[in-house]
């Protein structure tokens, strides 16, 4: 499986709010993660439907016929706890590695390529992790903040009448 990893980290300076937060920092946390990585499966799909072939039938248009491995990438957490969260981009689809990187020779059924690599994920997480890099953190800091703000004076939750 084609996959990025994402990794958020460095947040002990925040350790006494965290453990106010308990479990709540992990939902944030994974929240926040899930989007970004979000984020780079849906530039990947776009990629993947604009991409130029020069095996193209009619001018303009894209070199995936079903769609099948646009659709195919998803989001998986992996791990997560109240410190970090890692999630990951990726797709089972066989022939992924070959569109992104080209391939020439035979496969293992005797075919025979020279397809030029068409690169999708690696432009699409280039031209996109800074600020998926900065949605994620400004998501963290807003939900952090309205967590603690939701937390009385002892750490408990706030009772509503």
């Amino acid at each position: 499986m084609a996959t990025v990893t994402f990794k958020m980290d460095g947040l002990d300076g925040l350790s006494a709010a965290m453990d106010r937060l308990g479990a709540g920092m992990k939902d944030i946390l994974e929240r926040a993660v899930y989007f970004g990585a979000g984020q780079i499966a849906e530039a990947t799909q776009e990629n993947l439907r604009t991409i130029p072939s020069k095996n193209l039938r009619r001018a303009g248009e894209p070199i995936w016929d079903t769609g099948k491995l646009a659709e195919s990438f998803h989001v998986q957490i992996e791990e997560s706890d109240a410190n970090h969260a890692i999630a990951q981009v990726g797709t089972d689809v066989i022939y992924a590695r070959r569109v992104e990187f080209g391939f020439s020779g035979a496969d293992r059924l005797g075919r025979i390529y020279n397809q030029p690599p068409n690169p999708y994920f690696r432009p699409a997480f280039d031209d996109n992790v800074e600020r998926v890099k900065r949605e994620m953190e400004d998501s963290v800091r807003q939900d952090v903040l309205e967590e603690i703000q939701s937390l009385g004076p002892r750490g408990g939750r706030r009772r509503t009448r």
